[in-house]
Parts: C-alpha cells; structure tokens; sequence
C-alpha cells in the first residue's frame, strides 16, 4: 500500500511506506499515516491506491487507513478488496475520483463517503443503495454488476428532471449494469421523447444514441436514456442544446 501526498504549494512530497512485525502492519500503517496528517495539516491526499493481491489476510486496510478522514482519488485493485470496501469508504470520504476493479458480490451496503466530482468505476456495484444513486454529483459514472430495480432508476430520471438547484449538474455520462428484467424502462411518465435531429446530435461521444428516449428537464436542458445493449442503462446529458 502507498499513499501519495501532495503538499498546499502544488508540489508532491513522494509515496510512504512502512515495513513493521507482520501482524501489526496495518497499525503501524495507521500511526504513521495519522503522523503524517498532523505534521503535514495543510496538506491534500491526492491518490489511496491499494492492492489487495499483494497483501495478506491478517492486514486489514481499513484499520490501516482509519485515521485517513479525505481523499482526492481513491483506487482498489484486486478480487479481495471486498473484505475491507466497506470499512474504508465509511471512514474515508472521496472527493474526486474512485475506482474498485473487484467483480466479486460484496453486499448491500450504506456508503455516504462517496462524494466524486470527476469519476466512478465500480466493476460491481451491489454495494450501491438507491439513496447512493440519488446522491451523486460526478461527471462520469461506471457502475457495473448493481443490483438495482426499474423504481430506482426512474426515480433517479424523475429527480433529475426537477433538479435545477446545481446539486446534479455534474452527471454527463453513466453507464449502469443491471440484473435481468430490469429493461427495458416505461419513459412515458417522465415525458419521454424519440430522438429528433432537430433536438440532438446523434452521437454523444462514442455512444450513438439515434435510438434513444429523450428527456426534458424544469430548466430547458436535455437528458438522453439507452437502454441498449442488453441489462446495461446509460444516461447522457448534453450541455447548452438551448432547443425547445
């Protein structure tokens, strides 16, 4: 495990590291990260990285990184980071960017530390509630394997459709692996529209969206829903269409 510490004048201090008795690693890890953060009180934890193949099963990271209140980015690597998700993201909040490249099932789970401005990419996402979903203010957004149902995604499309107070103005693209049944979504209740050239480009980036529904929001602004391929929903806004 290393932590990358980037000092308030821009400059990065480096990685630390700590060799200690093989069953107090994760302690030991702990004291010198809390250490850190009172000598260093102005400075910003710009990247968490743990790979969880290299480590054993005695060290738990969560005990290791508690003392951790912040982060910038935060990346999880490897199969076995399910033991220790759930215990670092609710002690660690994460303001840019997270990523967990474990596809095992790890559980539902109430996580309130997620605050990504940039981008999120779980490649499984079970962990996630409805409240989670409806929370969100990042710009791109991966969430594969999740266990969520045709109400949690229609009242993600309705908030947003009413939301005009800033809290959802970073969501530009997400992509959502659901389980079977789930699509395809009933967009009549939220006004739902077949894809006009006269409203929207075709594609959105490298999505071709000329078979999507598309939604108004209170202040104008256009959302496009694809429910194409199969269990997979995505969700685009475009910025400043200023069509009717």
């Amino acid at each position: 495990m290393r932590i990358r510490i980037k000092l308030p004048t821009g400059e990065f201090a480096g990685y630390y590291q700590a060799f200690a008795p093989p069953d107090q690693e994760d302690v030991c890890m702990n004291y010198i990260l809390a250490h850190l953060l009172n000598l260093f009180t102005r400075c910003t934890v710009q990247l968490l990285y743990v790979n969880f193949v290299s480590l054993r099963d005695e060290f738990l990271v969560r005990r290791a990184v508690s003392s951790l209140p912040i982060c910038e980015n935060m990346h999880l690597e490897g199969r076995e980071c399910r033991r220790d998700h759930n215990g670092i993201l609710a002690t660690t909040a994460v303001t840019k960017s997270y990523r967990s490249s474990s596809m095992v099932f790890t559980g539902k789970r109430v996580v309130d530390k997620l605050a990504c401005t940039d981008r999120i990419d779980s490649m499984n996402s079970s962990w996630m509630t409805r409240e989670s979903l409806l929370n969100l203010n990042c710009t791109n957004v991966i969430l594969d394997r999740s266990i969520f149902i045709q109400s949690d995604l229609l009242a993600f499309l309705k908030k947003w459709q009413k939301t005009t107070d800033g809290s959802m103005e970073r969501i530009k693209r997400m992509e959502i692996g659901v389980p079977n049944s789930v699509l395809p979504l009933d967009l009549k209740e939220v006004g739902g529209k077949p894809w006009s050239t006269k409203r929207r480009p075709q594609w959105f980036e490298d999505w071709d969206c000329c078979n999507g529904i598309d939604i108004k929001r209170a202040d104008g602004e256009w959302c496009t829903v694809l429910q194409r391929p199969l269990n997979t929903f995505r969700f685009v806004v475009w910025k400043n269409l200023n069509n009717p």
